[in-house]
């Protein structure tokens, strides 16, 4: 029976194995299959299925990475048993699950579970790296608390060990001072005066050695809340990741739908991938799920959209392959291929008016947080695979409080003493340095403040192209001291991002390869079922504009 995303039409599409060989594919006029499956992915022949006894037997094709079956998550590529309850995907999305109705139904399989298992891989290849980034800052912060809490256990050792010996300094001074009296046989009154005061001494020594207790006693208590703060980030953090892993489950079956419709439609060019973009906010590391879309794979360029972006292009782009395959199955040719009315649109690969991210730059406020002046730093910019491309200059310099411009900030020895003040902070971008000269045109920075979620700041353009733009960038901003600030300043991070443009001859370049592409796949008229394996054929024929490429990337 077929699970379906939506619970409704799960089960409404069932199919009775006959004994002996049972043919799954496309439907065919020709040759009707037992099992029809559809869609992208799927072929005429896509596998078989042997009934013999109770066993049954899936037998994949000879091609299998074009004609691919999933049993339980695993690509299927030679002959597998199938038993009751495995869930299989034929193709791209034709999810089914085997029953045998003398055997219990397992109701925690459905839809989302088979998706999961199918491509939880592809899941763990995106997330693994997050997993990773999320490990590392538990593991920071585990070792900057049990650094923090032997620096207090050992504060409070000295702070112990000090009060003793200075209160036993105290008692055996007096205690010389009244044996002294009574050696010489001094007045009763001066007797009673040191006694007294060593009543007295012993009475505050008490005192003090309770005040530290206590001290102790609130310090621990103090640790014990910061470590259940971080027991509970990190319980927020796997959270975030199960929902992020839940995401990628449901995005990545529709890009890589995309990615085998942009093959049969003749975009060999075009890529689509699923990314995970991490913004860190102080002790906050936010993920969220984007596509990067590629208008020529073998570029490093893209363009980075949001998922409900990509949703209407995943739309758009079912409704002309859908076209396609109906022109084909009446008129036996479809124009879909060549035709590139509202390419950009429908594909969402326009690179002429967008800036592309370069890398970003990781300013951390710890020089702020103890109000010292970071002036004309460099800070290296690191590109989405983790390179350096190049480096940022920066000053981050605190200021005055509340509008007071003759405050002397060097009165102070950190923003802990500012809480409920208004901090004014001058910051800076001087320059970036070695910048990639493909994308070295327009540049220009962005970034949101410390304490801002909204609003976002840039820099203006360069309105050239240079690998070593000059930014001269000065804003003074507001940084109120509260709880959060308070909490987050010590290792969080302003996040600047540099974006520049591709030249027009680039740009012009990129637009030929793609006609040039469409036009060799369409000459070529292949049937549906091999278009898949047209690449190699096409790319010989398109030899000038690889050489293109390749003094591109040059």
């Amino acid at each position: 029976m077929n699970l379906n995303e939506d619970p409704l039409l799960t089960g409404q599409i069932k199919y009775v194995l006959k004994k002996g060989k049972n043919t799954i594919g496309k439907y065919d006029r020709d040759s009707v299959p037992d099992v029809t499956i559809g869609g992208v992915g799927a072929t005429k022949n896509h596998c078989t299925i042997i009934l013999k006894g109770s066993t049954v037997k899936l037998i994949p094709n000879k091609d299998f990475n074009a004609a691919k079956v999933y049993v339980n998550g695993k690509l299927v590529t030679e002959s597998t048993i199938v038993e009751h309850n495995d869930c299989i995907l034929f193709g791209s999305h034709n999810f089914f699950m085997l029953k045998d109705p003398s055997k219990p139904e397992d109701a925690s399989i459905d839809w989302e579970y088979a998706n999961k298992e199918v491509f939880k891989d592809q899941v763990k290849a995106l997330t693994s790296n997050q997993e990773k980034k999320l490990q590392a800052k538990l593991k920071e912060m585990e070792e900057k608390y049990e650094i923090e809490r032997r620096q207090i256990e050992e504060s409070a050792r000295l702070k112990v060990e000090q009060e003793m010996k200075r209160a036993e300094e105290r008692y055996f001074e007096y205690k010389r001072k009244v044996k002294e009296l009574q050696e010489r046989g001094g007045d009763g009154i001066e007797l009673k005066k040191l006694e007294e005061e060593m009543k007295k001494m012993r009475v505050e020594r008490k005192e003090g050695m309770k005040m530290v207790e206590e001290e102790i006693n609130k310090e621990a208590e103090r640790e014990l809340q910061r470590q259940s703060k971080a027991r509970e980030h990190a319980q927020l953090k796997l959270q975030e990741q199960k929902e992020l892993e839940e995401e990628l489950a449901f995005i990545i079956p529709k890009v890589n739908e995309v990615n085998e419709i942009c093959m049969q439609l003749g975009r060999l060019d075009y890529l689509y991938v699923p990314s995970i973009i991490t913004d860190v906010k102080g002790n906050q590391v936010k993920s969220r799920i984007c596509v990067k879309i590629y208008p020529d794979h073998e570029q490093e360029l893209y363009n980075q959209v949001e998922l409900s972006e990509f949703t209407d292009k995943y739309y758009l782009i079912q409704e002309k392959f859908q076209n396609y395959q109906y022109d084909l199955e009446h008129n036996g040719e479809s124009r879909e291929e060549e035709s590139t009315e509202d390419e950009v649109k429908i594909f969402g690969i326009d690179i002429k008016n967008d800036w592309i991210p370069i890398g970003l730059a990781h300013i951390y406020t710890d020089s702020l947080a103890n109000l010292l002046s970071s002036n004309n730093e460099q800070t290296p910019l690191l590109n989405n695979k983790g390179k350096t491309v190049g480096e940022l200059a920066y000053s981050l310099i605190p200021k005055y409080l509340d509008g007071n411009t003759e405050t002397n900030l060097l009165l102070y020895d950190s923003i802990e003493q500012f809480k409920g003040r208004t901090l004014k902070v001058t910051f800076k971008l001087h320059c970036a340095r070695g910048l990639p000269s493909k994308l070295a045109n327009d540049l220009m920075c962005r970034y949101r403040w410390i304490d801002e979620e909204a609003d976002e700041y840039e820099t203006e353009a360069t309105g050239h192209h240079t690998i070593n733009p000059e930014f001269k960038y000065e804003k003074e901003h507001e940084l109120f001291v509260d709880p959060y600030v308070l909490e987050h300043i010590w290792d969080s991070a302003l996040i600047i991002g540099v974006y520049g443009k591709m030249s027009q001859e680039d740009i012009d370049q990129i637009v030929q390869r793609r006609a040039r592409q469409t036009t060799s796949s369409t000459q070529l008229k292949l049937p549906l079922s091999n278009i898949t394996n047209t690449s190699n054929s096409a790319e010989q024929l398109d030899d000038d504009a690889e050489r293109l490429k390749r003094e591109i990337l040059e």
